[in-house]
């Protein structure tokens, strides 16, 4: 299932902002 999300971009994406929100907010919460 995991490799057909992955083929299809499904979710995927969704997982990619995530992180990247992630990251963003302890880059901020440092400062």
């Amino acid at each position: 299932l995991a490799k057909l999300m992955i083929d299809h971009g499904i979710g995927v994406t969704s997982v990619a902002n995530y992180e990247i929100k992630r990251i963003d907010t302890d880059y901020f919460e440092e400062d």
